[in-house]
């Protein structure tokens, strides 16, 4: 089975947070940048591999998560949605010996090293693993190799949700699973 060694994290924080009002990744929680709090997590795991894609304007952000040991990759396009950045981390991590991609999302802050370590004990190399709330199949998912040439071809800001459907679920609270979309969701 598969281990943290094993695999590549792919950290999406090339966001434009245009429902937040832009920048949120950079916003304070808990005296710590909201895009930072799951980062701390996966830094922890002792993966194979750290890449994070990101936005040139949160140039804070970026040498806080290359001083947690991330390649800091730009996406310089993050008008193109999720889907660019998924592309963009799949091309850092190909080649790399991994035998498989855990994405995260940097503006769900509240995912535990624990659901990683759940998730990972999940996978297997022939499915994706994924979290789920009991309703919605989400991120933070694992992608074996074979579907990296299906996230390459994903376009727009879906990310890779229609490719969970046959993956292996891994259930976790939802306040754990929630993300930061507006303002309003920091005090919910």
């Amino acid at each position: 089975m598969p281990g943290f060694a094993d695999l590549a994290c792919i950290y999406l924080a090339a966001g434009e947070g245009r429902r937040f009002g832009g920048r949120k990744l950079e916003v304070m929680l808990d005296e710590t940048m909201l895009g930072l709090h799951a980062a701390h997590a996966l830094a922890a795991c002792g993966l194979a591999k750290l890449i994070a894609i990101c936005n040139a304007e949160n140039a804070g952000l970026n040498a806080e998560l290359a001083a947690l040991g991330f390649d800091v990759v730009i996406n310089r396009r993050p008008a193109d949605g999720q889907s660019s950045s998924l592309a963009l981390g799949i091309r850092q991590v190909a080649g790399s010996g991994v035998r498989g991609a855990l994405v995260a999302l940097a503006d769900m802050p509240f995912v535990t090293k624990d659901h990683m370590q759940k998730l990972t004990n999940s996978f297997d190399d022939d499915r994706p693993v994924c979290s789920s709330d009991g309703i919605a199949r989400m991120p933070p998912a694992i992608f074996p190799q074979s579907m990296w040439p299906a996230l390459q071809r994903l376009s727009g800001d879906q990310g890779a949700r229609n490719l969970l459907s046959d993956a292996v679920v891994v259930e976790a609270r939802a306040a754990m699973l929630a993300d930061i979309d507006r303002p309003e969701d920091l005090t919910a």
